[in-house]
């Protein structure tokens, strides 16, 4: 990888290690899915997706969230699915791919939630009817955590023996885990609700089978929303106070700070920015404030400061009718939302012609 040119990411190029293992920059590839699996499995294409980021410099690479339990919502095959011992060979095959380039492969493993669209694996911390599927999740009892708790660790042992280096586990965008850690999601008055003690209890708990797992060797991070962009969700000093108390567990290596909810229609739709992203970018988007927090390093013991996005980037433009076109940002975020602003911006009295039906849908 170039070194960096702009003097303000001096680092940016420098290595960094963590649990032993060498990052050669400080430029990973955050979680995403680009749908390339197999019969939810990695197969060619998905390894030479990874295979290509790892040859440009990449540090670190993580694949798409991977359920822990079958989900609906990934049933149509394109992405990972870790349920069974048949994903383990593709592991195998895509660690070694990244690892040839010089690059550190890790899995995210997830568990959708409130998120979920079928079945009786609606569930989330409390009572929650989604905004984007319609579907109220129904409160997890105390005895389905334990349950999913060993499913997280029997996913993480498959990662392990799939000799990957290591796992994110998400706790963002309303899924499961992060309904636990929501103000707004989490009504519970068990052990698992209530104060930041409470709320982060399931949550640790699946840290930790997941940490027993891949062993002491292995990269552990976590995904949290830095922002939910909802009323009485997780804001920046809430989510300060989240990462300090899973920091302080000993257990996680990084944190991956993303922002919005997947339960809530406009939340989900103001996380994503548009593709490609409109120019000039500071015209769009502007960043609100920041909270800034320490914590002391596990290892070494010294201070190293986060700054938290309090409000995360944020569409400074108004959607209106001007936006209602190909370009639109919602519509490049989530097609099916943009259709309904659309017909809402569109006047009542105007037909919808031929060419704007076409334009509706996503090539």
């Amino acid at each position: 990888m170039p070194e960096a040119s702009s003097p303000s990411f001096p680092y940016a190029t420098s290595p960094i290690s963590l649990r032993g293992k060498n990052l050669r920059s400080r430029i990973y590839l955050p979680a995403h899915q680009p749908g390339l699996a197999e019969g939810g499995l990695p197969g060619e294409r998905y390894v030479d997706y990874h295979r290509q980021r790892a040859r440009s410099g990449m540090g670190m690479q993580i694949t798409g969230a991977t359920p822990v339990v079958w989900s609906e919502v990934w049933a149509d095959g394109l992405t990972l699915v870790n349920v069974d011992d048949r994903i383990i060979p593709g592991y195998r095959t895509l660690a070694r791919a990244v690892h040839d380039e010089g690059g550190l492969m890790l899995a995210q493993l997830a568990h959708v939630g409130a998120m979920e669209t079928s079945g009786d694996t609606i569930i989330s911390s409390s009572w929650e009817r989604s905004e984007l599927t319609w579907r109220m999740s129904r409160e997890a009892t105390a005895e389905e955590l334990a349950t999913i708790t060993e499913l997280y660790r029997a996913a993480a042992r498959r990662c392990r023996e799939g000799d990957l280096d290591g796992i994110e586990v998400t706790m963002a965008h309303g899924m499961l885990l992060a309904s636990f850690l929501s103000p707004a999601m989490n009504r519970r008055t068990d052990a698992f609700g209530g104060d930041l003690e409470g709320r982060t209890l399931f949550p640790r708990n699946v840290v930790a089978a997941v940490r027993d797992a891949m062993g002491e060797s292995a990269i552990i991070g976590v995904r949290l929303s830095g922002d939910e962009m909802i009323e009485d969700g997780i804001d920046g000093g809430e989510a300060a106070a989240i990462a300090k108390r899973l920091v302080a567990t000993g257990l996680i290596d990084y944190v991956s700070v993303t922002a919005g909810s997947n339960t809530r229609k406009l939340a989900r739709v103001d996380h994503w920015p548009p593709t490609p992203l409109p120019s000039p970018p500071s015209g769009i988007y502007r960043a609100r404030s920041e909270t800034r927090w320490t914590y002391p390093s596990r290892r070494s013991g010294a201070s190293r400061a986060w700054r938290w996005p309090r409000r995360s980037w944020r569409p400074a433009m108004p959607i209106s009718s001007e936006w209602c076109g190909r370009t639109s940002p919602i519509r490049a975020c989530c097609p099916r939302a943009w259709r309904m602003r659309r017909r809402r911006c569109a006047p009542a009295s105007a037909p919808m012609s031929a060419s704007t039906r076409s334009s509706t849908t996503r090539p």
